[in-house]
């Protein structure tokens, strides 16, 4: 695949509904595998209402998805990847994550984070991303 034809795209939130059956079955997958506790009807919803940003990834017709949110605390900002998943990460990770992190400092956040399996850190990391705590669970 050529790199130069990669482009993400953030999808207006009157868009989100001709997106949808392009992406649903992407951002389903990546909650379920992240064991979310949000729904993707949850996850739609934040989308229309304008909380959280839907993201296609062209390479050049769609292969992924991804949702992000901007969580403001006192001490300032972090954009937070809820979710991403489709085909062929090793030909478009890079894209992405030029993409977000250039929308997180356009957008004046601190940080940018994500909560997932262990595989994520092995895979950012030649981004500059660090392992920087641990979650732990225990199911009800």
């Amino acid at each position: 695949m050529d790199q130069a034809l990669i482009t993400i795209e953030g999808i207006q939130s009157d868009d989100v509904a001709a997106a949808w059956p392009t992406v649903a079955g992407w951002i389903r997958d990546a909650l379920e595998a992240g064991h979310s506790l949000e729904s993707i009807d949850d996850v739609r919803e934040q989308i229309e209402a304008r909380d959280y940003q839907l993201w296609v990834v062209n390479d050049p017709g769609p292969v992924a998805a991804f949702v992000t949110r901007i969580a403001t605390g006192e001490l300032g900002s972090a954009l937070v990847a809820v979710c991403l998943g489709g085909r062929g990460m090793e030909h478009w990770l890079f894209a992405v994550e030029d993409v977000i992190s250039n929308f997180a400092r356009a957008k004046g956040c601190k940080r940018v984070c994500l909560h997932g399996r262990r595989g994520w850190a092995r895979q950012l990391a030649s981004y500059g991303w660090a392992e920087e705590s641990v979650n732990v669970t225990k199911e009800l």
